[in-house]
């Protein structure tokens, strides 16, 4: 089988704003994605941007690409009972706790990588640009929250609950000088 995600049918992504940026690329590259999250709202962002929620019955080691973007422990020990022997396990979040796996023959059937979400080489830098126009407009509109400044505590005591995605607050000077 091949771990080329545009050859395989399956990819699973749990769905943090910063893999929300996955879901949409990885949408317009793989036939079916499957999303989890435990938030609603970034889950209804996943399916919005093209992924399918995935099923609390999901098969074990069923999937040749798992991406897991939120750097959780939970999410962590999800994405590594989903991989397929043989399959890769992308891990682009960033927990707090330490990250070990058993050293058992599961281990030694699985191929893991590991990337840092905000630093890449910089050879890689254009083809990152070119996905970002590629994906960006839908991003965004999926993404932001456009809120007012007066709405500016509220907003983000909604964003840090998980009831709301990115805000995007604008401050805009009137001729008269106010700031609305």
């Amino acid at each position: 089988m091949s771990l080329d995600p545009v050859a395989d049918e399956r990819s699973e992504s749990t769905c943090s704003t910063v893999s929300l940026s996955e879901v949409a690329g990885l949408t317009r590259a793989v036939p079916y994605l499957l999303a989890s999250d435990l938030s609603a709202t970034r889950l209804a962002a996943a399916t919005e941007l093209g992924a399918e929620p995935m099923p609390e019955d999901v098969p074990r080691n069923d999937h040749p690409l798992v991406v897991e973007a939120t750097g959780s422990e939970a999410g962590r020990r999800l994405a590594w009972e989903l991989v397929e022997p043989g399959g890769v396990l992308l891990l682009l979040g960033e927990g707090a706790s330490d990250l070990s796996f058993p050293m058992g023959p599961r281990w030694r059937r699985t191929d893991m990588t590991m990337v840092r979400s905000f630093y890449f080489p910089l050879h890689e830098v254009e083809a990152n640009w070119t996905i970002l126009r590629a994906i960006g407009e839908d991003l965004a509109r999926t993404l932001c929250v456009r809120t007012d400044f007066a709405d500016l505590e509220q907003t983000y005591r909604m964003f840090g609950s998980g009831d709301q995605l990115k805000p995007l607050v604008r401050i805009h000077s009137s001729k008269n000088g106010d700031t609305r």
